[in-house]
């Protein structure tokens, strides 16, 4: 249905380079990639510096597996924004490609230029959160205390009846750390946060979460209760789940995996 609507509004408005976007955003999430790069590719002769079409183009190489020529839609992506908001957005596209080919010193200096753009026209509150949720590249890096130290750090400098928040930096790395007590304390901070705030934004993390934790403590039913809870909740947000997936032994149900 919401192609349908997408499509009749592109043959109203061809020209209008936000609505391919979207649709071809939309026939991503629908399997249909050359559809998609169809759409992108009129996008890009009407402007063929369209920030926003060469990030889903990327999107796009990096789903096929053609990471080189991600990048290279990535980097054309970052000359040509315009605007602090592209810039940022396209950082944190960089950053996730360079986790993903294991570049995670690189990806921390995307992680630092984004917070600088996003500083332009964010809060700084919406800024210190938006950080606090890449603390698992200290992980990867093999380094927990220091990612630690910095989301102790960013949770410091927050006003107290924001710290709650800084869960969303802690509690990942005490997961990655095996240490469920500590990621417990912070879970339970986050949800008090999001209640008080009425932030339904941050359930489905919460539940990923809860997750990851009962992974972490062998309670695999619990972990399968709160994954179906997401999936009801948000249901895209279960591909995420792969990272509990991780911590399950092969006697798991295959449900689950």
């Amino acid at each position: 249905d919401a192609a349908r609507w997408l499509e009749k509004f592109v043959a109203t408005y061809p020209e209008r380079a936000s609505g391919r976007i979207e649709l071809a955003r939309l026939y991503l999430d629908m399997a249909q990639r050359e559809r998609a790069r169809e759409e992108l590719d009129q996008v890009l002769l009407l402007e063929n510096r369209n920030p926003a079409a060469l990030r889903a183009l990327a999107d796009i190489e990096t789903r096929e597996g053609r990471l080189a020529e991600a990048r290279k839609r990535l980097e054309q992506a970052l000359q040509a924004s315009a605007i602090p908001s592209e810039r940022s957005q396209t950082h944190d596209d960089l950053r996730n490609l360079d986790e993903r080919e294991g570049r995670i010193a690189d990806a921390q200096r995307q992680v630092a230029a984004s917070r600088t753009a996003a500083s332009e026209f964010m809060g700084p509150m919406q800024v210190t959160i938006s950080t606090l949720t890449t603390t698992r590249l200290f992980a990867l890096r093999n380094d927990i205390e220091s990612g630690l130290g910095f989301a102790r750090a960013e949770r410091a400098g927050m006003a107290p009846q924001f710290r709650g928040a800084a869960a969303l930096g802690l509690v990942p790395l005490f997961l990655e750390a095996s240490e469920p007590d500590s990621a417990r304390v912070y879970i339970d901070e986050l949800a008090s946060f999001t209640d008080t705030y009425k932030l339904e934004l941050i359930r489905p993390v919460i539940l990923m979460f809860e997750a990851e934790l009962a992974g972490v403590e062998g309670e695999f039913e619990t972990a399968l209760a709160s994954l179906d809870a997401l999936a009801q909740l948000r249901p895209e947000s279960v591909r995420s789940a792969r990272r509990t997936v991780t911590v399950l032994p092969q006697g798991v149900p295959s449900s689950f995996r």
